[in-house]
Order: structure tokens, then C-alpha cells, then sequence
């Protein structure tokens, strides 16, 4: 699709709009009980984890260095938190990964600075969430906006 009709698209479209809080949550994680998810987009390799937590809440590990992770996940009262921080060690894993191929979705989802459009559902966050992760990696915005995606469109 073209970006001309992506911005038509997005221009004629009418949202219903939600706010989302986000907090950024430094929490303390010894990254355990990971289950492996590789995202691919157009041939762009996200090496991701999904943490299943007890209460039903799933945590989503974007891994964007050797070291480095970005950490997204809900709270009970739909309220995005984060968190970014550095890991030591390798990560080993003895199930198969899942996979997500994210180019089909890729774009019908539209985000700036501080919001999230898909389907006919506008997120507005309270912390410009893109702009944050953009200053950490330019890349790192497609895999968020994936997992925002996949956090929020079922409860939307």
C-alpha cells in the first residue's frame, strides 16, 4: 500500500477514541518463565518473549540489543506500563518460539508520539510512548505498535 493511501486512509477516518495512562514501572525481572516469540517483519528478525502470568496478564519482551530489553504489559485497570533495562547472560529456551509475521498488519496500524490507530480505534497515551522508544532505536516503534496492538485491540 501506498503512503499516499495510508494517509488518505487515516485522514477520512473517524476513531473512537480511548486514553490510555502509561507508566514507566521499573520492575525488577529475572526474566524467567519466558516463552520465545520471534517477530518478523518484511525479513526484519524481533527476537521477542511472552512472560503468562497467574492472573491472566501477559508481559511482552522486545529485545533490541545484546543486552537490552523493552517491557510492556497492562494492568487490571488497562493501563499500559513499561519498562527498559539491560540484561547480562544469554537466555536459553527449551520450547519452539512462536512466530508472528507482522507485515499484514503493519499497515493498518497508523501511530505518532502518543497514539495508536487500528481498525476504528484511536489510543491516546498519556506519555508519548513512540517518541520514548524511537529515542532509544528508530526500529523499535514497528515491534511496539505490534504489541500495543496485540494488548489492545481485543479489549477495545
Amino acid at each position: 500500500m501506498s503512503e499516499e493511501k495510508v494517509n488518505q486512509k487515516e485522514e477520512n477516518q473517524t476513531y473512537k477514541e480511548q486514553k490510555i495512562k502509561v507508566f514507566y514501572f521499573h520492575h525488577y525481572d529475572e526474566l524467567s518463565r519466558l516463552n520465545p516469540m520471534i517477530l518478523v517483519d518484511n525479513g526484519k528478525i524481533w527476537h521477542t518473549a511472552i512472560k503468562k502470568k497467574i492472573n491472566g496478564v501477559n508481559m511482552y519482551y522486545i529485545f533490541y540489543s545484546n543486552s537490552s530489553y523493552l517491557k510492556l504489559w497492562q494492568d487490571k485497570k488497562g493501563n499500559l506500563l513499561f519498562d527498559i533495562d539491560n540484561y547480562r547472560g544469554n537466555l536459553f529456551y527449551d520450547i519452539e518460539p512462536i512466530i508472528w509475521y507482522i507485515n499484514w498488519v503493519y499497515y493498518d496500524l497508523h501511530w505518532d508520539d502518543n497514539s495508536l490507530s487500528f481498525d476504528d480505534i484511536k489510543l491516546n497515551f498519556s506519555m508519548p510512548i513512540f517518541k520514548i522508544v524511537g529515542q532509544i532505536n528508530a526500529g523499535l516503534e514497528i515491534p511496539t505498535a505490534y504489541i500495543l496492538y496485540e494488548l489492545y485491540h481485543q479489549n477495545s
